[in-house]
């Protein structure tokens, strides 16, 4: 019964992909796709309005459908995320603004020109999608304790006044960091919220590793870090990155020296290269070049989503010069915009080795 549930599932799945059937802005259950490749748009926008001059605010709003999947008939749970797919595909079409989906959460956005035509063009989508629900009789955030957030980004020096967003008859609630798909977004896109997640999380699994020491291998003690206690570094790590920021990279880096003391009972002080080297770790410095390059390979490659390859500049093949088949680099005015995932991607592919390209 279940291979023929993966069966049908697979038919299925191919005809909607074939026939370009599913939304562009959904990801969720979608091959090849993940939370981090929509993470890296929705943060690529807001950096690039950052970047603008003058700069510009990104006005988000986050939804959500509480037990999502409960609300569609479904014939098995194999089936039922696909079902669900096809169920919604059709809320994003007749939106103004941008929209981001990932299954059943909902990131809208809007670069912000004038806060009150944003506001009445966000408000409109927000009606729309409110008439959706009810007549598919869904239900975003019904919980009155869970309403609708949104969060303005901005690095404007004074704040603006933005217009209320209203949602299932009540006020959008304004905050100023939202925890979407896993990764802590700040109004300033700073992720200073996430990275104190990230040690805060991170410090307690470090402490139960010092109480392992003394009754659990040393290989051992490392698989149960990488596994899990870097694993929480190791997510969304090509959006949080900020390698021109020593200080933000020193303290992600302290947490994989505190883990590599208490996995070899070494004293404070002893040296992190040498440490590392005995203990087989590489710097998390480099995992994120890592990460970033091989995300950046899959784009070039057509194994990463098409709106993500969209994002990054076509060589002009008409120019009679070396660099014609280089790909143009994204021009950034900020040190920020420019160390970003897309931008800094491009400059270090466009040094690569050939051979490793």
């Amino acid at each position: 019964m279940r291979l023929a549930f993966w069966k049908n599932h697979n038919a299925l799945y191919k005809y909607l992909s074939n026939n370009d059937i599913l939304d562009v802005n959904q990801s969720g259950f979608r091959t090849g796709d993940s939370c981090i490749n929509q993470l890296s748009v929705i943060v690529h926008e807001i950096h690039k309005a950052f970047d603008s001059n003058p700069t510009s605010d990104v006005w988000g709003v986050f939804l959500d459908i509480p037990k999502a999947f409960d609300r569609v008939w479904h014939d098995g749970s194999i089936l039922g995320p696909l079902l669900f797919l096809v169920y919604i595909n059709d809320i994003s079409f007749s939106l103004e603004n941008n929209v981001k989906l990932f299954a059943d959460d909902t990131c809208l956005f809007s670069v912000v020109k004038d806060p009150l035509i944003c506001a009445n063009s966000l408000n409109n989508d927000l009606f729309k999608i409110q008439e959706w629900a009810y007549k598919w009789k869904m239900s975003f955030n019904p919980d009155v304790t869970k309403q609708a957030q949104e969060v303005i980004f901005s690095r404007k020096r004074s704040s603006i006044n933005h217009p209320q967003l209203s949602f299932n008859g009540a006020i959008v609630q304004k905050a100023p960091v939202q925890k979407h798909l896993g990764i802590f977004l700040d109004e300033k896109l700073s992720f200073n919220h996430h990275l104190k997640y990230i040690i805060d999380k991170t410090t307690r699994g470090v402490g139960i590793l010092r109480k392992l020491r003394l009754y659990v291998p040393r290989k051992s003690l490392l698989t149960i870090y990488k596994s899990f206690i870097r694993s929480h570094i190791d997510y969304g790590d090509v959006l949080y990155d900020q390698p021109h920021n020593a200080s933000f990279s020193e303290k992600i880096e302290s947490i994989q020296y505190n883990a590599a003391l208490a996995i070899s009972g070494a004293i404070r002080g002893t040296s992190k290269e040498k440490l590392y080297q005995e203990l087989g770790l590489e710097s998390l410095s480099s995992r994120r070049w890592l990460h970033r390059l091989s995300l950046f390979y899959k784009i070039q490659k057509n194994i990463a989503p098409i709106y993500m390859q969209n994002i990054i500049p076509t060589p002009n093949h008409f120019l009679n010069t070396w660099n014609q088949f280089q790909i143009p680099q994204i021009f950034c005015w900020t040190e920020s915009f420019s160390n970003s995932l897309f931008p800094y991607c491009i400059k270090e592919w466009r040094i690569l080795d050939v051979k490793i390209k």
